[in-house]
């Protein structure tokens, strides 16, 4: 009976231990993925992106990850962003010259 009971207590002793083992690479892994988000919504945002869909990036994140069928190619990714910013960038013209012009 005694004998049971300590081989119990080292079976507990081992989960609990790859329990934790388990949570720490996990939280690493949180780290890591909240880290890439951060340095992605910073790079985007300084490029004057002011608002996203964060579930469709995050979708977008997903399906090029785990190999899924993207929404669209490189080449459409690009052309979009670009037309994006393109427009963003006329309309702070637009913007700069009818200030200058006012003043």
């Amino acid at each position: 009976m005694k004998k049971n009971a300590i081989y119990l207590i080292i079976a507990v002793v081992m989960s609990a231990n790859l329990a934790i083992a388990q949570n720490k690479e996990g939280n690493k892994m949180d780290s890591l993925s909240y880290a890439i988000g951060v340095l992605i919504g910073q790079n985007i945002k300084s490029q004057g992106v002011d608002k996203i869909v964060s579930a469709d990036l995050a979708k977008a994140l997903d399906d090029v990850f785990s190999g899924g069928k993207l929404a669209m190619d490189q080449g459409q990714a690009n052309q979009i962003f670009s037309e994006y910013m393109t427009a963003k960038n006329k309309k702070s013209g637009a913007s700069q010259l009818e200030e200058g012009q006012n003043f």
